[in-house]
């Protein structure tokens, strides 16, 4: 998170060289930095690393080509450097393409704006500065990808896992990205993002035809790789998003007179968006902690009761499919990605679909060896015995919840 924040005072340093001024900048900052789309990203410390460097080279990207929109500056210097950290940036996510362009439309917009008319070959002459330095990285790129496979072999990734428009009917495809976007805006994370399109709508007076179409391009452009390839993709390369709203934001609070009220708008969506992001991080580690306790304390249960003896007697759980209101496993924020799924406590550990819908034995195997814990699987026909004898049983951790039959253990965990 902390190369986040590297990346904000980059951007600090673009809207202060543009003239803006310090509320303006902190406005921005608050839908830039405060969002729990990054929770997608920032999960894990290897990725984490990688996209905060993404984002601090693409924010070096575009403060490189607002340089070279000024006139008094050495032109060279900076399309080579834009050039190289663009390059850089796609290297570690394709995605950064996008934060890149949401960065140099801003740009556009800002010279749009000095002109009291709109100056078609002001336009033209940024859009070829724009295209130039997109394609010199993206061939870039490209080439030395092809280098690389030489010697490590090209992946089919997205070839295996989204088949998209190459594959399916036009029709089905148009179907799953409807079906996608829909969901997407019915999440709880599309609140901000919704508000400021909303926004937008009601000061669509303030605006020019060229920068409305611009700011449009803007909150659509994080959904590009999606119509792009044609089939839906997972909420973590979304992260653009933050900066599109921010973008919108901060030109609505330039030009309305009511700057009150966006400021308390602002006020809100940090609000909604700490929210959100406890939700994503803070409870479901508190969740996971619980889990992993109170896993280790069944299972030290199981060994106080039974002896080394539990290391080669399968042990089979009893859980309602949902596994709700049980003891230990206890139903989470659904990761937004998975829409209507029932999550249980191994969702975070495994979060593939398959963990999501094998058998509550399986899970616990898995999340046991994660442990570092003993635990022999259970047979189907020995799991189908435990359904049997399973009326007879209290719910854990009440007397009479874990009991040995035909050198099999039984824990019941919830009806």
């Amino acid at each position: 998170m902390s190369l986040l924040f590297v990346s904000a005072i980059i951007w600090m340093v673009i809207l202060t060289k543009k003239n803006f001024s310090i509320i303006e900048t902190l406005v921005f900052c608050s839908f830039y930095l405060i969002s729990p789309i990054y929770i997608f990203q920032f999960n894990f410390v290897n990725q984490a690393i990688g996209i905060g460097i993404g984002f601090v080279l693409t924010s070096l990207a575009i403060y490189h080509f607002s340089l070279i929109l000024n006139h008094d500056c050495e032109k060279f210097k900076n399309y080579v450097a834009s050039i190289v950290y663009l390059f850089l940036c796609i290297g570690i996510y394709q995605s950064f393409i996008i934060l890149f362009a949401e960065g140099v439309i801003f740009l556009l917009i800002l010279e749009q704006l000095k002109n009291i008319k709109t100056n078609l070959k002001v336009i033209i002459s940024i859009l070829t500065k724009i295209l130039f330095v997109s394609l010199a990285a993206l061939i870039g790129y490209l080439l030395i990808s092809k280098v690389i496979y030489i010697f490590i072999g090209e992946s089919h990734y997205l070839a295996n896992v989204y088949e998209g428009w190459h594959s399916n009917s036009f029709s089905e495809v148009i179907k799953h990205l409807l079906l996608y976007f829909a969901n997407i805006l019915i999440s709880p994370l599309s609140f901000t993002y919704v508000l400021a399109s909303l926004l937008l709508i009601c000061f669509v007076r303030k605006f020019s035809l060229i920068i409305m179409l611009a700011l449009l391009g803007c909150l659509a452009l994080p959904f590009a790789f999606a119509v792009f390839l044609g089939a839906p993709i997972p909420l973590r390369i979304l992260f653009p998003i933050p900066l599109s709203i921010a973008i919108v934001m901060l030109l609505i609070f330039r030009v309305t007179s009511n700057k009150k009220l966006i400021i308390a708008i602002a006020c809100l969506c940090l609000f909604v968006n700490f929210k959100q992001i406890c939700q994503l991080t803070y409870s479901q580690n508190m969740v996971q902690k619980y889990n992993e306790y109170n896993l280790e304390h069944l299972y030290s249960i199981l060994h106080d009761k039974f002896g080394n003896k539990l290391y080669n007697t399968p042990v089979v759980f009893i859980a309602s499919p949902k596994a709700d209101n049980s003891f230990y496993i206890r139903h989470i924020y659904s990761e937004p990605f998975y829409f209507n799924s029932d999550e249980d406590f191994l969702s975070n550990v495994f979060p593939d679909k398959m963990w999501q819908t094998s058998s509550i034995n399986h899970r616990v195997y898995y999340f046991m060896q994660w442990l570092g814990l003993f635990y022999k699987l259970p047979t189907e026909q020995q799991i189908e015995l435990g359904k049997q004898i399973s009326p007879s049983l209290a719910i854990f951790p009440e007397k009479g919840s874990i009991t040995k039959k035909n050198n099999i253990i039984f824990v019941k965990l919830s009806e």
